[in-house]
C-alpha cells in the first residue's frame, strides 16, 4: 500500500518523471527486471559514497550520497505505477 506523501509525490511528479524516462531507449524500460537495473545505476553514486564514508570521512559528502539515494528512490516510486500501468508510449 501507498502512502499518502508517495501518492501525492505521484500525482505531482509522476508525469515529470515517466516523461523524463520515456527519452531513454525503449530497452532500457521494457521489463520490470531492466527498470531495477536502472534503478541500481541511479543509486550507484549512493552507494559509493555511503560504502566509502572510512575513506572520504567527509560529512558532506555523505549527505550528497544519501540524497542522490533518496532522489533514486524517488524516481522509482514515482515512476513504477505509470510503467505498469501502461502509461508509457515510447515516440
Amino acid at each position: 500500500m501507498r502512502s499518502r506523501l508517495t501518492q501525492a509525490l505521484g500525482v505531482r511528479c509522476g508525469g515529470l518523471v515517466a516523461r523524463r524516462l520515456r527519452t531513454l531507449p525503449p530497452a532500457c524500460t521494457s521489463s520490470p527486471r531492466r527498470r531495477r537495473f536502472l534503478f541500481l545505476a541511479l543509486c550507484a553514486p549512493s552507494f559509493v559514497g555511503v560504502a566509502a564514508l572510512p575513506f572520504h570521512k567527509s560529512l558532506l559528502v555523505l549527505l550528497a550520497a544519501l540524497v542522490f539515494g533518496l532522489l533514486a528512490w524517488l524516481v522509482r516510486v514515482v515512476s513504477e505505477p505509470h510503467f505498469v500501468s501502461g502509461d508509457h508510449r515510447h515516440a
